[in-house]
This record gives structure tokens, C-alpha cells and sequence, in this order.
């Protein structure tokens, strides 16, 4: 049973994920305490968006992913405790 992507690529990319909205969560609120001009408005929301946007990756690498492998390997790992009886051959 083979998890999709390793624990240090999955944390590296939450980690990247969450630098990126946090710079772009903090420029946006710089930009918008210099002047409140609608185009500074509108780069603030475009910071915004883009944040939230980078955090797709992290957040399908942890849900949508991760969560059928553990399943599996919990799946895999009721088997291997499993006991098997060994019959001869009737034939």
C-alpha cells in the first residue's frame, strides 16, 4: 500500500501553502492601510484570492487524498492480523 505522496512532500506544501496566504493576507492588508483608492481596494481583494487559491493543492493533498490511503493501510493492516486457517486438499 503506497500513500500517493510522502509526509515531507505533503508538509512541504502545506507549509508553502500557508506562507503564501499569509504573505498575500498581509500585503493585502498593508495595501489597503496605505490608501483606500478602488484599484488598491481591487489589488487587495486580487491578494486575497489568490491566497486562498494557492491553498487548492495543500488542501486536496490532505483531504481528498490522504484520507483513501489511511483507509486502505487500516484496511490492510485488519488483514495482516487476520487468522487463516490452512486446509489440506480434499482432492
Amino acid at each position: 500500500m503506497e500513500i500517493p505522496f510522502p509526509a515531507e512532500v505533503r508538509q512541504f506544501t502545506l507549509l508553502a501553502g500557508l506562507s503564501f496566504l499569509f504573505f498575500s493576507l498581509v500585503t493585502g492588508q498593508y495595501l489597503l492601510n496605505v490608501t483606500t483608492s478602488l484599484v488598491t481596494q481591487l489589488i487587495a481583494t486580487a491578494f486575497l484570492v489568490t491566497g486562498w487559491a494557492a491553498m487548492r493543492e495543500p488542501v486536496t493533498l490532505l483531504l481528498y487524498e490522504l484520507w483513501p490511503s489511511m483507509q486502505m493501510k487500516k484496511t490492510y493492516q485488519k488483514i495482516s492480523t487476520m487468522e487463516i486457517d490452512i486446509l489440506p486438499s480434499t482432492a
